[in-house]
């Protein structure tokens, strides 16, 4: 499946929680993809008929961190796809994110190894 845009908006409408794209509009949605796709920063997942997966991140070149702010419906296919993604895309920056209110920063390349 190769996803339009509307696609990928309708995606996150259909399948966002309390806990991801918390509070937004279909608008702000929208913007929030559009930025993130134009930097490089919004990473999805599809299989032959549908979009199974999405993560948006943040880019602190600085600090060289790749922040997930969003992960919605991920598996741990797609969690290998996109860790994989990100390794290519983002040389020598770490993944940090936060899970159940915890600052999460491990090795990205452990993570990778993990995965396989």
């Amino acid at each position: 499946m190769n996803p339009t845009f509307g696609d990928l908006v309708a995606f996150v409408l259909l399948n966002r929680s309390d806990k991801v794209f918390k509070g937004m509009s279909e608008e702000t949605v929208a913007k929030l993809l559009y930025k993130k796709m134009q930097d490089k920063l919004l990473y999805y997942t599809t299989d032959e008929y549908n979009i199974t997966g999405m993560i948006i991140a943040t880019k602190h070149e600085e600090a060289k961190i790749l922040f997930i702010d969003e992960n919605l419906a991920m598996t741990m296919k797609n969690l290998k796809k996109f860790a994989a993604r990100s390794k290519q895309d983002f040389p020598g920056y770490r993944l940090e994110w936060y899970k159940n209110n915890i600052h999460q920063f491990p090795d990205r390349d452990k993570i990778y190894a993990k995965l396989q």
